[in-house]
């Protein structure tokens, strides 16, 4: 394949597509998958607990993976490892579709997630290499936006493949879209890491990540990316309980009130795309926590007020989603642009910590969500004023290159 310049490069809408493709492959296969975990367990009668392993195993491979893409990304080159990634979800798409046991099932899963993440850590990395600090965040937002669609049809397909053949068929379904995908890539994605960098670190390259949690700025992006994200954890995590309890609605419903919060993030991705570049970052992201938190807290107390509507909790959301939206490019943008030639870990520890702090705070909001709806929105603030609170501590003159002398 012959080389390009970085300019062809960003001219290129296949590349664009490329990427936009290789960042949904990952939230497509989730989204689809979730409807199918009840058919999973009724067809090799295990209990609920074991057939859940197919979600929490798989966010433990993600979390892992994070920390090896990124690294294998700085060591040898973005398409190989993407190839590799994308391949494995291949393979992890067929052997859950084939499944004999739970086991293999599960093991699957784990796989599939494992290989498709390789997408969400790689692709960022990618823009970075192509467009350079200043239009990274513009372009992100564009991709985020329209990465969306995702998981919003990926429940409706998955449910009408499991209406009308099999839970198998999902997989299947992925496996034929990853295999295309890395047909395209081996045909049409170049290699966009500098030429004569080499990355001398161990596969899990502490160095990397120490040098980027000692500015406190880098950190604090770290942590506002994780926390972010987290409020929107809190929310999706703790709406199916309230939907199916609480206010006692029918399953059908769940796409009614989720949809606002996902075109919210398509919104945001789109304002990204549009005014990401010409607005300060750290401004930027600091306006955005702060709208996200005070929308948390118009929740409240619409609620304090004796409103008992699931709206009152969906609706703060859906803004909290248009604020994420906005706001995460540049933040990615900050913790990318900090790592200098590392960016590759840099892209799978943020990832990496997200995912942690994600899993974390589902798993707590698993309980307050039993308090109703205080607890989901109290668990949503909690995230939220964090997030505000550290990137407000930043100091705009010191988010440099955390490899600078």
């Amino acid at each position: 394949m012959s080389e390009i310049t970085k300019n062809e490069q960003s001219a290129s809408p296949l590349l664009l597509l490329v990427l936009i493709l290789a960042t949904a492959l990952g939230p497509l296969a989730m989204s689809s998958f979730l409807p199918a975990i009840p058919a999973i367990q009724h067809e090799f009668q295990t209990s609920s607990s074991v057939a859940q392993l197919t979600m929490s195993l798989s966010m433990i491979s993600m979390a892992i993976f994070s920390l090896i893409y990124g690294s294998m990304a700085d060591r040898h080159g973005r398409r190989p490892v993407l190839l590799v990634g994308v391949g494995a979800a291949v393979v992890g798409s067929l052997a859950s579709a084939i499944a004999p046991s739970i086991e293999w099932a599960i093991l699957g899963r784990a796989l599939q997630a494992a290989g498709s993440t390789s997408g969400l850590i790689l692709t960022r990395v990618i823009v970075h290499d192509i467009y350079g600090d200043k239009r990274t965040a513009s372009v992100l937002g564009y991709i985020i936006a329209a990465m969306t669609l995702a998981p919003l049809v990926g429940p409706v397909i998955g449910g009408v493949l499991i209406e009308e053949y099999s839970w198998r068929y999902i997989f299947y379904g992925i496996a034929l879209l990853a295999f295309l995908l890395w047909l395209i890539i081996l045909v049409t994605l170049p290699e966009t890491r500098a030429e004569g960098y080499e990355h001398k670190e161990k596969l899990i390259p502490m160095a990397d990540y120490k040098a980027l949690l000692a500015r406190p700025e880098t950190r604090n992006y770290l942590f506002y990316f994780a926390l972010s994200q987290s409020t929107f954890m809190a929310f999706l995590g703790g709406i199916p309980f309230l939907i199916a309890v609480y206010y006692d609605f029918p399953a059908t419903l769940y796409a009614l009130f989720v949809a606002p919060v996902a075109l919210g993030y398509a919104l945001g991705g789109l304002l990204a795309g549009r005014y990401a570049d010409r607005i300060p970052h750290l401004v930027l992201v600091s306006g955005c926590s702060w709208a996200s938190t005070f929308a948390v807290f118009a929740g409240i107390l619409v609620f304090a007020m004796g409103v008992d509507s699931i709206w009152a909790i969906c609706l703060p959301a859906a803004l909290v989603s248009v604020a994420i939206g906005f706001a995460s490019p540049a933040a990615q943008t900050e913790i990318l642009k900090a790592a200098g030639p590392h960016s590759g870990s840099a892209s799978g520890f943020s990832s990496f910590f997200q995912l942690v702090v994600s899993a974390a705070v589902a798993q707590f909001v698993g309980w307050s969500a039993t308090l109703g709806p205080y607890g989901v929105l109290f668990t949503m603030l909690a995230c939220s004023l964090a997030a505000a609170l550290l990137i407000s501590l930043t100091n705009p003159k010191r988010t440099k290159s955390a490899y600078r002398a």
